[in-house]
């Protein structure tokens, strides 16, 4: 099988969609907060599966948040502005 493992154009390069042997589906995988993050994007079209990656990185940066203050999850933890500023961290990594 070739090395399908690809970045999605605009996002941070940490976030990768990939192909795996025993699924027919895209998956994300993206690494926040001291743990990876993987998920199937239960989709087989690439253009698809990187508009799903897009969403998905947005939902586990909220959540790696969320995770990150012991599950507290405070009214501003999912504020535009704590993802946006989440968002820039991640990006500097």
């Amino acid at each position: 099988m070739t090395e399908t493992v690809q970045t999605v154009p605009g996002m941070p390069t940490k976030l990768k969609i990939f192909k795996v042997a025993s699924s027919r589906f895209w998956w994300a995988r993206v690494y926040l907060g001291g743990k990876y993050w993987i998920r199937s994007l239960k989709t087989e079209k690439l253009r698809e599966a990187q508009e799903a990656a897009k969403n998905f990185f947005y939902n586990a940066l909220m959540d790696s948040r969320l995770v990150s203050d012991g599950g507290k999850g405070t009214a501003l933890s999912r504020s535009f502005v704590v993802v946006g500023k989440r968002f820039i961290e991640s990006q500097n990594c």
